[in-house]
């Protein structure tokens, strides 16, 4: 069963501190809209929380003056200028064209056999896949719904055969760019499975 599959990608932000007229202090200065405070005086050696927006994840540097360097929200101290910069990972648009199966069966390839009548599952044993909103309706004996909201669409597969391909589709990505892929899977038959094994497979073409 496949969901939802996010690209992450790395933006890079940073918060400027500079030596202000006013003595004994400086000026925190914000030069990326992904911080949240606005221009900040403090006195020098005093503390400073930097607030950044909601993100997977956190790296801030130069190190110096900073409680920590992974949090979303630290506390500098400030004592001369310094600018500090912020990596974050974060989510963007869903590369997959159907990854939700929403659109029903289409945007992707597998080489198993697709059915969408009742019960057509039982008779394809290991070869068959259906795309729809309740497993019993495609096989008697499978029972699972979608893993949101319990109404939408998801694939449904009645195969153990490894080497064939469940799902596969061509994705343009842009160099110098990290991703990631994600997908849900569950058991349609009601018994726990130990172990399980679900490989998945990379490819990186270059077109000219």
């Amino acid at each position: 069963m496949f969901k939802l599959v996010m690209k992450f990608i790395k933006i890079y932000l940073l918060l400027l501190f500079y030596v202000s007229s006013v003595s004994n202090s400086l000026n925190a200065q914000v030069c990326s809209g992904k911080i949240l405070q606005n221009d900040t005086i403090v006195c020098s050696g005093s503390q400073l929380q930097l607030n950044a927006k909601t993100a997977l994840s956190y790296q801030w540097s130069p190190s110096k003056g900073l409680s920590t360097t992974t949090i979303q929200n630290p506390i500098c101290t400030v004592d001369s200028t310094i600018t500090y910069y912020l990596t974050t990972t974060d989510i963007s648009n869903n590369l997959v064209s159907n990854g939700n199966f929403e659109q029903g069966n289409t945007g992707f390839f597998t080489n198993y056999i697709y059915c969408n009548t009742g019960n057509c599952l039982f008779p394809l044993a290991n070869d068959g896949y259906s795309v729809g909103t309740d497993a019993t309706f495609f096989h008697t004996l499978f029972v699972g719904h979608d893993h949101t909201t319990g109404k939408g669409n998801f694939m449904i597969i009645n195969g153990a055969d490894p080497s064939r391909t469940v799902w596969r589709e061509i994705i343009n990505v842009t160099p110098n760019t990290n991703y990631a892929f994600g997908c849900w899977i569950s058991t349609m038959i009601g018994i726990p499975l130990t172990n399980p094994v679900f490989p998945v497979r990379y490819e990186v073409r270059t077109f000219a």
